[in-house]
């Protein structure tokens, strides 16, 4: 190997380590963030998770938890939109070995998608649960009672007209997870997010 292939390969590794801790940095404003109950930037966080090089920095944290987190950041909105959103709960903790932050984040964007998506009168209840498969967060969207044949299947405007629906979905697979989608009546449905 020639002297200008080393000194380049060494190079290239110095960018690459001083772009994971960017993205190091990054996500610990954004965990910040999110300890301080502020709405997290999804593109942030992707921004941060991507220059980190996508790995996950798996610990165990409680499912319900997470997903009453993302209920009650979504709420100024959800709020705004006549959206009712509610976190059934009586479940205990829901403990699964996850990257909090992006997983998070992901969360977040789902819910907040499906608040957008929807009308006055329509309402976002989510679920946890430890079954078989692995934990899971079950978001049931029940459209407002005027939502009409018309409305666009909750499945199509999820994978059709929303990237970020897609990265969280991204972020969801890189965990070993699955997400599904099953339309329901007047625009409604059922999201269902299932971890390893």
């Amino acid at each position: 190997m020639g002297e200008q292939q080393q000194e380049a390969q060494g190079v290239g590794a110095r960018a690459r380590r001083m772009l994971k801790d960017s993205g190091r940095f990054l996500l610990a404003g954004v965990r910040a963030a999110l300890a301080d109950g502020q709405r997290l930037d999804f593109a942030e966080v992707l921004d941060a998770w991507v220059a980190r090089g996508g790995g996950l920095e798996r610990r165990e944290v409680d499912l319900a938890r997470l997903a009453a987190e993302a209920l009650t950041r979504a709420s100024r909105t959800s709020a705004e939109l006549g959206v009712d959103l509610l976190v059934e709960r009586g479940q205990e903790a829901i403990p699964c070995a996850v990257d909090e932050t992006p997983l998070a984040a992901a969360l977040e964007a789902v819910v907040d998608r499906l608040v957008r998506l929807q009308g006055q009168g329509a309402a976002v209840r989510a679920r946890c649960a430890a079954g078989p498969e692995g934990p899971s967060v079950t978001l049931t969207v029940l459209a407002a009672p005027d939502a009409g044949q018309g409305r666009t299947p909750l499945g199509v405007a999820l994978e059709v007209e929303d990237p970020t629906y897609a990265c969280a979905r991204d972020v969801v697979t890189a965990h070993g997870g699955a997400v599904t989608v099953e339309d329901g009546p007047g625009g409604g449905g059922v999201v269902r997010i299932v971890l390893t």
